[in-house]
């Protein structure tokens, strides 16, 4: 009975003991096991493509666990490469055979899918506008897929001035607000308050064409006279418009000051029951040569200048003037290029497709660099040239510097001249498609668009 007393007290003792490590590894069985482990040794080392394992005493309890360690996966090395399988798709990965120095075997590595790379075509399935999508049809340039694709809502593009709704009188407020360009939404209602005689209102005049574009020159002058025959102000336009305040009355407005080839109407009435008031120019052909410093920019009007042109397969060496081309087209084009100019050579053969089409309204002159890019050009060189690209339209060098008038920075660029002489449009660079330069398609569609805007509008014609 002694020893059986003495067996159990024993193990109570034993028991009290171990209780404490228990507890803090959490074995008990309704507590989570974690174990605390400082050092891991190595069991089994993992592989390229297998686990490896560790073991580790936990400093607690005592008890020997182990734990996983994840496959190292191979050592992919582009210098290893055994074989070239297959190429990466615009929809299947490729695969290429490459010899692992870790595991010394040859392992697959696949190629990720290229993905699609999408041209837009030019034209719209639907036209977007400001407020809804609009679809256009598009090509892989790759593989040849197809797709119809999203184009964003183009937004509202809000005119800078405003649109006089109602006038305001003495009796009544007007209303002015901002338009969209596109859709003639309204934006920016404002209320223009009645009249008061003896306060001054605000008057806005604005230099336009005949399309009503406002004109954006600097430094043009105005002076405006009352009833009486007294002036009561002057000043100049900034950006084609020009605001003063005025006491509500009836004015005479008088421009001075005009770029040279610009004209205009030696007074107008001005009502303060129309507030804004524009103020057409039109121009005329310069028909002196131009001074040592003329330079040339948009809205420019050129002076009659000659062209003196090589001769090609396609047309005999001949001396045309500006105002003779005008005379007989509606719009004048200056292509300036170099031989050496890559992208000049991309963009001729849109230009010549384009110009074939519409030579009996458009007067195309291509003008070479003479001293050139990589060297001096002679005058067999820049024709061997314009033979090798089939060119129908006129060739000319530019001997007089008319590059450094337009400032021109590099090669190619465009220049429009309207029938009134004046440079409506400037193209620094090529027409080309940026996916694919050698597009013949897309530079000729690219042409013929800018030949219709400025053949097909009255603005631009005589």
């Amino acid at each position: 009975m002694k020893k059986l007393s003495s067996l159990l007290l024993g193990a109570v003792m034993s028991l009290s003991l171990c209780l404490p490590a228990l507890s803090a590894c959490g074995n008990d069985e309704n507590v989570p096991h974690e174990h605390t482990v400082t050092t891991w040794t190595q069991v089994k080392a993992p592989t390229c493509t297998e686990e490896g394992l560790e073991s580790g005493v936990c400093t607690e309890c005592g008890e020997t666990v182990t734990q996983k360690k994840d496959p190292l996966g191979h050592t992919i090395l582009r210098e290893n490469v055994q074989e070239f399988v297959s190429a990466a798709t615009c929809t299947e990965a490729g695969l290429w055979i490459v010899y692992c120095p870790v595991c010394k075997q040859n392992v697959e590595d696949k190629i990720p899918a290229l993905g699609h790379a999408w041209v837009n075509d030019e034209v719209y399935l639907t036209e977007p506008t400001c407020t809804e999508e609009g679809s256009v049809h598009a090509t892989c340039s790759r593989c040849s897929a197809e797709d119809v694709r999203t184009v964003p809502a183009l937004g509202h593009e809000w005119e800078t001035f405003y649109t006089i709704e109602t006038a305001a009188t003495f009796d009544h407020d007007g209303l002015k607000y901002q338009k969209c360009s596109r859709c003639a939404e309204k934006h920016n209602e404002t209320v223009i308050p009645k009249l008061d005689p003896n306060e001054p209102t605000q008057f806005e005049f604005r230099l336009v064409r005949r399309s009503g574009e406002i004109i954006k020159f600097a430094g043009v002058r105005y002076e405006i006279i009352d009833k009486s025959g007294k002036s009561v102000g002057t000043g100049s336009f900034r950006s084609g418009s020009a605001r003063v305040a005025l006491l509500p009355a009836e004015y005479t407005l008088k421009i001075t000051a005009l770029p040279k080839g610009y004209a205009a109407q030696e007074s107008y009435e001005v009502s303060w029951e129309n507030l804004v008031a524009d103020i057409p120019l039109t121009a005329s052909l310069i028909m002196e040569q131009p001074a040592a410093d003329t330079k040339y920019a948009l809205n420019s009007v050129m002076n009659d200048l000659t062209f003196h042109t090589i001769a090609t397969n396609a047309r005999a060496a001949e001396d045309v003037t500006l105002s003779g081309l005008l005379s007989t087209h509606k719009i004048v084009i200056l292509n300036f290029w170099d031989t050496s100019c890559s992208f000049c050579q991309y963009e001729f053969p849109g230009l010549v497709a384009a110009y074939d089409q519409y030579k009996e309204d458009v007067a195309v002159i291509a003008i070479d660099d003479p001293d050139g890019m990589n060297g001096i050009e002679t005058e067999a060189e820049v024709r061997a040239y314009a033979n090798k690209q089939e060119m129908t339209f006129y060739v000319a060098m530019d001997r007089e510097g008319l590059a450094e008038r337009f400032g021109v920075a590099g090669y190619p660029m465009t220049v429009v001249i309207d029938a009134e002489g004046t440079v409506a449009y400037i193209h620094d660079g090529a027409f080309v498609n940026p996916n694919n330069y050698s597009d013949v398609a897309y530079s000729t569609a690219q042409c013929e668009a800018l030949f219709q805007k400025y053949t097909s509008s009255p603005y631009y014609q005589a």
